[in-house]
C-alpha cells in the first residue's frame, strides 16, 4: 500500500543486529527505523540535509510515539518506510510511519508519533517556521483518504 501522495518511500534492508531469536525484527528496532525513515523523508521534503535543520530554526524532538504491530520482518527482508504528516500545528506536529515489506507490500509495523519543533537553548518549544510548517501540510491526505 502506498501514501497515494508520491511513490517516495525509505528502503531499509533488515541486518542480522536487528533480528532477535526467532529471526524477527526486536520490536525496538522498528523506531529506529522509523526515525531514519522520517528524517531522510524531512530532508527530502525541505530539500536540506537534516544537519541544516537547526540553523533554519526547526528542531524536532519527538515527544509521543505508539507503535502496531501487523506482521513480522525477518533477517534481510527489504522494507519500505512511508512518511505522511497528519497534523501540523503551532509548535508540533504529528506523522504516520508506515513500514510495509517490499517483497509483497504487506504491511509489518504503523508507527504514530509527535514531535514538537524544540530550542535547546531556551529548553522550551518554539513555533515551526512557516516555510517547514506549509511543507508539512502538503504532505497531509485530504480528510477521509487513507493515511
Amino acid at each position: 500500500m502506498t501514501t497515494g501522495q508520491d511513490d517516495y518511500a525509505y528502503l531499509h534492508v533488515v541486518r542480522y543486529h536487528e533480528v532477535d531469536p526467532q529471526s524477527h525484527v526486536y520490536h525496538s528496532r522498528y523506531l529506529e527505523i522509523a526515525d531514519v525513515g522520517f528524517s531522510d523523508h524531512l530532508a527530502g521534503l525541505l530539500g536540506m540535509p537534516y544537519s541544516r535543520f537547526v540553523e533554519h530554526g526547526f528542531d524536532p524532538a519527538l515527544v509521543a510515539t505508539q507503535i502496531r504491530f501487523s506482521a513480522p520482518a525477518r533477517y534481510e527482508d527489504r522494507l519500505k518506510v512511508y512518511v505522511t504528516p497528519t497534523r501540523v500545528g503551532r509548535s508540533s506536529f504529528d506523522v504516520c510511519i508506515r513500514i510495509e515489506r517490499e517483497k509483497d507490500d504487506l504491511p509489518v509495523a504503523t508507527v504514530t508519533t509527535t514531535y514538537v519543533n524544540y530550542d535547546t537553548h531556551t529548553e522550551r518549544a518554539r513555533e515551526i517556521p512557516p516555510a517547514v510548517a506549509a511543507a508539512l501540510r502538503k504532505g497531509i491526505p485530504p480528510a477521509g483518504s487513507e493515511a
